[in-house]
């Protein structure tokens, strides 16, 4: 087997940036990569085994606004996945990816309470081909939304309970394909949490998660980790 060559280097352009101005507070950062391309040789004067050629770029936008007693913010999320590979059989696979995320979030003291809640869209957008799936599509569009409460319960000790839900709608076609078949769904989720927080210090903490799936009952997830700052 033939040694692989890069001809092209992967390249990425990185911004990142952070302004505050009263109760105003804007972030932002870009990861823009550049084409890249590889090659894996083949015997001395035959064409490469295989060739890949591909590319990435990811943005994220946040802006938050401190209004009275609490805060409303929005932040935009998207990326870009482009990738080809052809072998030197004949067999190309590729694929072309675009997602895409818009949330909106608020926040409100309500007495001893902090509310949050978050109301949100995201899609996504494939289209692809390979040896065993000649080409195809996915569709994937989602609805998000969710409320957490947050109390003080102890000292240093914050008790958090929330709810997230999500409608999603989704669709697959192929070029009648048997491994791939077509799909249409539209699947309604939705969970239950309860998160405790415990803070040492400003900046150091641990957090305790655990998480049950309304709709059919089953065990959402649970989790330990630990919060640093510096």
């Amino acid at each position: 087997v033939g040694d692989v060559r890069i001809t092209a280097r992967p390249l990425r352009l990185l911004l990142e940036g952070h302004h505050e101005s009263g109760s105003l507070r804007l972030h932002g950062s870009v990861d823009w990569g550049l084409p890249h391309a590889a090659e894996q040789r083949g015997a001395d004067g035959e064409p490469p085994l295989r060739t890949e050629k591909g590319r990435q770029r990811f943005l994220d936008l946040a802006a938050e606004r401190v209004v009275g007693g609490g805060a409303i913010g929005i932040r935009l999320t998207g990326a870009a996945v482009d990738r080809r590979q052809e072998e030197r059989t004949g067999e190309a696979y590729r694929l072309d990816r675009r997602w895409g995320r818009v949330v909106l979030t608020g926040r409100r003291e309500i007495g001893r309470v902090t509310a949050r809640a978050l109301l949100g869209f995201a899609s996504q957008r494939d289209d692809f081909s390979s040896g065993s799936v000649p080409s195809g599509a996915y569709e994937m569009d989602a609805l998000l939304f969710g409320l957490e409460g947050a109390m003080p319960v102890a000292r240093s000790l914050e008790l958090r309970l929330g709810y997230l839900g999500s409608v999603q709608g989704a669709e697959r076609e192929t070029d009648g394909a048997e491994a791939l078949p077509d799909l249409e769904e539209s699947p309604f989720l939705d969970k239950a949490h309860a998160r405790a927080l415990y803070t040492f210090r400003p900046g150091m903490s641990i957090e305790l998660l655990l998480s049950q799936a309304l709709r059919g009952g089953s065990f959402g997830g649970g989790s330990v980790k630990a919060l640093l700052t510096f």
